[in-house]
């Protein structure tokens, strides 16, 4: 159980005074694209006066957590953040806590990490495929290129059959960002257009991507998003009754056997 301020101790003690506790302290997290630190975690300098009314409270503190944000851009804010986990423990020995330190943290043999692998590993483990089934092209003259009768610079607005009220709520914030790419392969030398990809509902700020370089498709042609396994599925809404993408289980022929091997029965056969 994690805490980060006197309050959430005073709770723990009325309602769970066997509880193992873990320390959240805060960590530089300005490298990446989603913090956290605002919401949750204690800064360095309150943990000695939080760690003191842990153990006066008689509370079992065994560790410390931190998270360096979403996206994490920055390998050395893991260095950062470990390097300050180290010393709340040395705070921790020094206001002698709880003996159970030693146990759980011996010097001579290192620490326990568990990791929260986040987006690490959902990501990769779902590839969208969205179908077309509304287009626009805009056509914009210009004059001065030394063309005799001018030349049509097209830009092309796609609508499918997705959005941000389903699988696309993501994309809202800032930082986030997705990459379609055409299901049918472009030819050599064919040309690219500016392309916005727009969702299926009435939302005006439905808008997946702006002006990427796609080549040209056709309605009822397929477009593709890959790693979209975080925060896809989970945040889901059925606004405007539109109905929730359909989800296709596909592995390869060789993972097909250990699947039923690990599967309920451990039956190879299927059956």
């Amino acid at each position: 159980m994690t805490f980060d301020n006197e309050a959430e101790l005073i709770k723990i003690a009325q309602c769970c005074e066997n509880a193992k506790l873990v320390l959240r302290i805060a960590v530089d997290d300005s490298g990446s694209m989603l913090s956290m630190s605002k919401k949750f975690e204690a800064k360095l300098e309150r943990c000695p006066a939080l760690l003191k009314q842990a153990k006066k409270l008689g509370l079992d503190v065994i560790g410390v957590s931190f998270h360096v944000g979403s996206y994490c851009m920055t390998p050395v804010a893991y260095t950062k953040a470990i390097t300050n986990a180290r010393n709340v423990f040395d705070l921790a020995m020094a206001v002698d806590i709880n003996k159970a330190l030693d146990k759980y943290f011996p010097v001579s043999t290192g620490v326990q990490i568990i990791s929260e692998p986040g987006r690490f590993f959902p990501s990769s483990a779902y590839t969208l495929a969205v179908n077309i089934i509304g287009k626009r092209v805009d056509m914009e003259k210009s004059a001065d290129d030394g063309k005799e009768d001018g030349a049509n610079s097209k830009t092309i607005s796609y609508y499918v059959n997705d959005g941000i009220h389903t699988s696309f709520g993501f994309v809202v914030f800032p930082f986030a960002y997705v990459l379609p790419s055409t299901h049918k392969r472009s030819k050599p030398g064919e040309r690219f257009y500016p392309s916005t990809i727009y969702g299926q509902t009435c939302d005006g700020h439905d808008q997946i991507v702006e002006d990427y370089s796609l080549p040209e498709a056709q309605e009822g042609e397929w477009m593709l998003f890959h790693h979209m396994g975080a925060y896809t599925v989970s945040t889901m809404t059925d606004f405007n009754g539109f109905p929730k993408p359909e989800t296709q289980f596909v592995m390869t022929r060789k993972a097909w056997p250990l699947v039923l091997l690990f599967g309920p029965g451990g039956d190879l056969t299927g059956g």
